[in-house]
């Protein structure tokens, strides 16, 4: 659990030190750091007990029920630089705790971490746009999550961390103050292909920070 911690914490060291060298061809770093907030509900199906189906139009009906399903906490660190043409790639390191699985209250939180890697493409010159600045991420990344009731086998120590591969897709808009901050907001669906009591479970990941460029 320790040595866990320890490999976290040195990648966000690590990530905000490579970032003072930030998110177009001005400024071609970003930095942008703020809550996160973690959802199984709509789409663990697989873990979580009386979750609706995420591939049906059910599966959005308690998206934005923030006040039962999401588990929101600081911090969320993300780095990402731009590359050509709109593009960029961007490392995300999220911590938060898990009170709040599906439907269930659980008695104890689980700790989350989560590392992501993901291409993004920005629609702000398809928009001419300065202040708006939506955008689209594909990506990768790994997640781990306290053992718990429903993401472990009977006999798994509570102090153990499940982790799991995901793929994720995410969706996001910048508001831009000025030529160096603003504000991100965005949701990424997360996708462990085998969401068992083994493995951690699908859900969402949603973010709200500050974002600063760097480099020009």
């Amino acid at each position: 659990m320790r040595i866990y911690k320890l490999k976290f914490c040195a990648f966000l060291l690590l990530a905000s030190v490579a970032t003072m060298a930030a998110q177009n061809q001005d400024n071609p770093w970003l930095l942008s750091v703020g809550i996160s907030a973690v959802d199984v509900y709509p789409v663990g199906t697989h873990s979580v007990p009386q979750g609706p189906n995420f591939w049906n139009s059910e599966g959005f009906d308690e998206f934005f029920n923030v006040e039962d399903h999401w588990n929101i906490a600081l911090p969320y660190l993300n780095v990402s630089r731009y590359l050509t043409k709109n593009i960029s790639f961007g490392l995300t390191g999220t911590y938060n705790k898990i009170k709040k699985w599906g439907d269930a209250e659980l008695d104890n939180e689980l700790k989350y971490y989560s590392l992501d890697g993901a291409f993004n493409y920005s629609f702000a010159s398809l928009l001419n746009s300065n202040k708006f600045e939506p955008f689209l991420g594909i990506g990768g990344g790994y997640t781990w999550i306290e053992a718990g009731d429903y993401n472990s086998s009977p006999g798994t120590s509570s102090e153990d961390l499940v982790g799991q591969e995901h793929i994720n897709l995410g969706l996001g808009l910048s508001y831009w103050f000025n030529d160096r901050l603003g504000l991100t907001l965005q949701s990424t669906y997360n996708h462990v292909f085998k969401s068992n009591t083994d493995n951690g479970p699908q859900h969402y990941r949603h973010s709200l920070g500050l974002s600063f460029r760097f480099g020009g």
